[in-house]
């Protein structure tokens, strides 16, 4: 198996869980895949690009930016996950 096989394989891995883990929880997953694109080139395109010992230079607007939306995200997550366990809702949508 090629490595950009086993790259895309692992992705498709990710968002399948994420997006399985969501309707479990009845979290609305429509908030984050809006911001895949951003989550492709920019955070991962980055983080791919130093973790195989590429120089990268980074525009400190762009990466507030990024860190902020990023941070959003957590967050926004955080709470759905809080609400849903409070709701109880994975035994409603486990029935």
């Amino acid at each position: 198996m090629s490595l950009q096989k086993e790259i895309d394989d692992k992705r498709k891995e990710i968002r399948t869980d994420s997006y399985s883990m969501s309707i479990i929880l009845g979290i609305d997953f429509s908030v984050y895949s809006t911001k895949s694109k951003l989550i492709d080139e920019k955070l991962l395109k980055s983080r791919n690009e130093i973790a195989h010992g590429n120089y990268l230079l980074i525009d400190r607007d762009g990466y507030i930016e990024l860190h902020e939306i990023v941070i959003e995200m957590i967050n926004t997550f955080r709470n759905q996950i809080e609400n849903a366990a409070i709701n109880e809702n994975f035994k409603r949508n486990n029935s």
